[in-house]
């Protein structure tokens, strides 16, 4: 038994049961997990719920592309950032499970598949609050695909990196994410990949997203929103402004309903709730 689960494998005393560990191929499952219909807009949303999720109150994306069509995508923000431990936990697929139950992120996978889905090229930097230097790890898919194996990079960042991440979180904790070797920014292949097409095609994707992310966080982009903790958040250096699809910052709408309730969870515990019915305005009358 002793030398069978060395080998990864187990059998009964009479020999009918047998259990064998199998690992999964690391350069195929890697390439599925880009396939998981994440949109552009969702996957680096995924990326700021972990730097909210981090108790950061500002965040700072930038959305790029040269004109030789090399495409970068960072999110750098001052959260709680990770030691090398906790780091290296983050980036397995499958991480460990966090222990606020309200956090954004639930199976440990987001990081991993929403960046992968449009780079093949994934590296995080961080600094914990007890560090004074900032570590970095890195999944490439190309080196995974050569040998086949989970084999995370872990290399010290380089100054411009550092230098990136105290732009936002001083000499204090924070985390930065890069995407790098993006392909699959654009369902379109263009004939000149930094060419005016694509240059206006990518300038139209970063608008949508900052429309987007307006919108989706709202409640942490508008400071007189107690609903949820106040976020900066910037896009190429420029702040985004909150946008309420209710529109009750412009007082638009008209709230025609209002009432508070609570419902009983299985376990017994009370989980209020307000159910609000709005009456939106023509867009004609809409300012």
């Amino acid at each position: 038994l002793e030398e069978a689960e060395e080998r990864g494998t187990m059998t009964d005393h009479g020999g009918k049961m047998v259990k064998e560990v199998i690992q999964p191929s690391a350069s195929r499952l890697v390439e599925g997990l880009r396939d998981t219909g994440y949109e552009f807009n969702t996957a680096l949303a995924d990326i700021i719920d972990n730097s909210i999720a981090a108790n950061a109150n500002k965040v700072h994306v930038t959305i790029d592309m040269d004109y030789s069509g090399d495409v970068i995508v960072s999110v750098a923000d001052n959260g709680c950032g990770m030691n090398r431990e906790d780091l290296v936990d983050a980036m397995r697929y499958g991480s460990r499970r966090r222990d606020d139950p309200a956090s954004l992120g639930k199976f440990g996978m987001g990081l991993k598949t929403a960046s992968t889905a449009f780079c093949r090229r994934l590296s995080v930097v961080s600094r914990g609050p007890d560090s004074s230097e900032a570590v970095k790890a890195t999944w490439d898919l190309d080196h995974i695909a050569e040998c086949d194996s989970w084999e995370l990079l872990i290399e010290p960042p380089s100054e411009e990196q550092v230098a990136c991440l105290d732009e936002v979180a001083g000499e204090g904790p924070g985390t930065l994410v890069l995407w790098e070797k993006v392909d699959r920014i654009f369902k379109t292949d263009y004939k000149y990949p930094g060419g005016g097409a694509a240059q206006n095609a990518f300038k139209k994707l970063r608008e949508n997203f900052v429309d987007h992310t307006a919108m989706v966080y709202q409640r942490f982009l508008d400071h007189t929103d107690g609903r949820a903790p106040n976020v900066d958040l910037f896009v190429n250096g420029v702040a985004i402004q909150p946008w309420d699809p209710f529109t009750a910052i412009g007082a638009d709408a008209e709230v025609v309903a209002e009432e508070r309730m609570e419902a009983e969870t299985p376990d017994g515990k009370k989980a209020p709730f307000e159910v609000r019915a709005v009456v939106m305005p023509r867009t004609a009358e809409l300012t």
